[in-house]
């Protein structure tokens, strides 16, 4: 946020604070990195959204297609999460060596969001199957 009002030229104009490409380039190693730890903080509570989605659809069997489906479904998002990373560049976004992120205009509006989803589901899935193993080795 500190480096959000830094940067902004309109909605605190009023501040006079000038943010330089170092601030920039801090904003978007912040946002790179909240990106990650709010993915993965979803994926610790991806089964609590399960069981919430599951008693309010009421759908608790285990139907093996449905299974199977949800987990393509869950290899697509990933395929494209990984695909989303690399044209995105995220990783150079993470070690602060891009320091300067801008708004592509000529991708769509939806497809900005999907990628930026997509990146997430790498988090969400590998932290939820990474904790699925844990409790399974622990037990």
């Amino acid at each position: 946020m500190i480096t959000g009002i830094m940067i902004s030229k309109d909605v605190f104009a009023f501040l006079e604070i000038s943010g330089g490409f170092t601030v920039h380039g801090l904003h978007t190693l912040a946002a790179a990195w909240g990106l990650v730890f709010m993915s993965v903080h979803v994926g610790m509570h991806w089964q609590m959204l399960i069981n919430m989605t599951t008693k309010i659809t009421g759908n608790a069997n285990k139907n093996i297609i449905v299974t199977i489906i949800k987990r393509l479904i869950t290899l697509g998002i990933v395929v494209y999460g990984i695909k989303s990373f690399f044209d995105l560049d995220i990783s150079s976004k993470l070690f602060m060596q891009t320091t300067f992120s801008y708004w592509n205009f000529d991708e769509s509006t939806i497809g900005f969001f999907l990628s930026y989803l997509s990146i997430m589901g790498i988090y969400i899935v590998v932290t939820y199957y990474l904790l699925v193993l844990i409790n399974k080795f622990h037990k």
